[in-house]
């Protein structure tokens, strides 16, 4: 088994949604051979979770055009241009 080569002290995992189960697979791996058992079981569960809450959605609020997506990709782009345009969103999209 070989040893993760970094230091637990130096080490931050954060997730939104159905990334918090992949952050708490890595925390909770002690090295990335172990992680890999744990990770079929949490893409398991983030799949089914994932599954549960779109046909939840679906009954809760049936929208016959669909809906525009909610996910955004944005490669290349740094922590401050991040934070920049989701604050830029939230003050177009979000009313207080």
């Amino acid at each position: 088994m070989h040893e993760d080569s970094t230091r637990a002290s130096e080490t931050c995992l954060i997730g939104l949604c159905t990334g918090l189960f992949a952050a708490t697979a890595i925390a909770s791996s002690p090295s990335l051979s172990g992680l890999v058992p744990i990770a079929v079981q949490i893409v398991l569960m983030a799949f089914r979770t994932g599954a549960y809450v779109a046909a939840l959605a679906e009954r809760l609020h049936k929208n016959s055009e669909g809906s525009s997506s909610w996910t955004y990709v944005l490669p290349g782009v740094g922590e401050v241009a991040a934070s920049t345009i989701i604050s830029d969103f939230h003050k177009v999209n979000v009313s207080n």
